[in-house]
């Protein structure tokens, strides 16, 4: 009869860890789904981040700032003058 009682034991056992098993599986590959969309917003991430790096440099760039500073009203100067430093009481003047 002591054959029997372990025997019942056993496969309560092994049946717990069956279900075990397979909750960890499920959970698993829930898991999985999860770091698939995690990776994919990361890379939607990191595409938009490089097209906004690109639309920086591209404001940035000379020719972009003289379009808008002549867009702006601001024009080269036909002539530029230079006043030289006369003492420490310097000062802009017009």
């Amino acid at each position: 009869m002591k054959i029997n009682l372990n025997s019942k034991k056993i496969l309560i056992m092994l049946s717990v860890l069956f279900i075990i098993n397979i909750v960890v599986a499920v959970s698993s590959a829930g898991m999985g789904g999860q770091l698939s969309s995690i990776e994919s917003k990361s890379q939607k991430l990191a595409l938009e981040n490089q097209e906004l790096e690109e639309k920086i440099i591209a404001s940035q760039s000379l020719s972009k700032i003289a379009e808008s500073a002549s867009l702006n009203g601001l024009v080269k100067p036909d002539k530029i003058l230079y006043l030289a430093r006369t003492g420490d009481n310097s000062v802009a003047q017009r």
